[in-house]
């Protein structure tokens, strides 16, 4: 019989197994693994979207309220702040308006997820052996070293990103759906292709259209509306602004996770430490590690990502008010300032810090369950 980690356990009798079979039967295992791998990444992050995704909501819309209207993006009353912004959303659209684009959301954090967490290990084992390669005496570099996991993060992130890009592409369309203002006519906006933003009337109550209004009935209705008018290229729309934002994000969170909670296990085992015997029971690879270190990696990986998130967010919702990439960082700067790219950040961290807490934590536990022995 072949453990999940691979090894072959000896039966009894003197007789060999045939090289050729154990070798086989290894390899399946070990393919198994991997497939389980990404698996447990993709199921881990689609969990926790269903906790924040109101959150996401929320921040999606204050990143596109004010769009490219002033300094800092003026804001209407209904939007002064995230808490405020979730009432008037509730008001609109109801109370499962702060769900919406929950399904694209999770196919999202699947896909994209589920290749950035899963191909992790296996690009940091690839890059630890590129780097062997390269040194005179060829010792290994230490798989937790700062630069091993900054490349390796960044670039399962961006891989992650490209394969989910048309996923968060609806998402974001459909987040910024408001529907009192898809019940008027959306004829001017679309025949100016520019953000709706601002006041308007509707019913005679006051109501906030929030960056360009694209009228879709659904996630499934979208994607072919989307296909039919852009093809296959138009799926991927903003895909550059994509990749940059979760390698930024990436490459921060799971370095900061990984470098703070290697720092936590081995503070809990140093004899004086103040951490000593503080973490949960023998390597303090418990829970309360896990906890601590999503905490951290939260706020660092909002702060960090925050910029490229408002730049994602107007990219993958407009038509064509911009030309390019560093087109929006432009425009985004002239018109609103350094503040503009920090748009939404406390909705940000509203999501991204429960987010990465339930899953690294969900993250580790299903780790742990696919690979124990069989």
């Amino acid at each position: 019989m072949t453990s999940v980690g691979g090894g072959a356990v000896s039966g009894s009798g003197t007789a060999k197994s045939p090289a050729p079979a154990s070798s086989a039967s290894a390899s399946a295992v070990s393919v198994v693994h991997r497939i389980l791998y990404f698996a447990t990444g993709g199921v881990a992050t689609a969990s926790a979207a269903i906790f924040t995704n109101p959150a996401d909501v929320v921040k999606t819309r204050m990143q596109c309220v004010g769009e490219l209207t002033g300094p800092g993006g003026k804001r209407p009353p209904e939007y002064r702040n995230s808490f405020v912004a979730a009432r008037t959303i509730a008001r609109t659209d109801g109370w499962l308006g702060i769900q919406k684009g929950l399904p694209t959301a999770m196919l999202y954090q699947f896909f994209m997820n589920g290749v950035r967490l899963g191909a992790f290990a296996p690009i940091r084992d690839l890059y630890q052996r590129v780097s062997t390669a390269l040194t005179s005496d060829g010792r290994p570099a230490p798989t937790d070293s700062f630069a091993l996991t900054i490349a390796s993060s960044a670039s399962s992130g961006a891989v992650g990103a490209f394969i989910g890009s048309p996923f968060y592409l609806v998402k974001v369309r459909l987040q910024t759906q408001d529907k009192a203002a898809l019940v008027r006519s959306n004829s001017a906006a679309a025949a100016s292709a520019t953000p709706t933003a601002g006041f308007a009337a509707a019913s005679a109550k006051r109501v906030v259209s929030v960056g360009y209004q694209h009228a879709y009935t659904g996630p499934i209705q979208a994607l072919i509306s989307i296909g039919r008018t852009g093809g296959i290229r138009g799926l991927w729309q903003g895909v550059e602004s994509a990749v940059t934002r979760v390698m930024i994000g990436s490459a921060t969170q799971i370095t900061t996770y990984e470098m703070v909670k290697s720092w936590l296990i081995a503070e809990h085992k140093r004899a004086g430490s103040v951490l000593h015997g503080a973490l949960g029971s023998g390597s303090g690879d418990a829970f309360r590690t896990y906890l601590l270190s999503s905490l951290i990696s939260g706020v660092a990986v909002t702060t960090a990502m925050n910029p490229f998130d408002v730049l994602s967010t107007r990219l993958y919702n407009q038509t064509n008010q911009y030309s390019s990439y560093f087109d929006c960082v432009r425009k985004t700067y002239a018109a609103e300032g350094v503040h503009g790219f920090y748009k939404g950040y406390t909705a940000a961290y509203l999501r991204l810090g429960p987010h990465t807490v339930l899953t690294f934590i969900f993250w580790e536990y299903l780790k742990q369950f696919v690979t124990k022995p069989a």
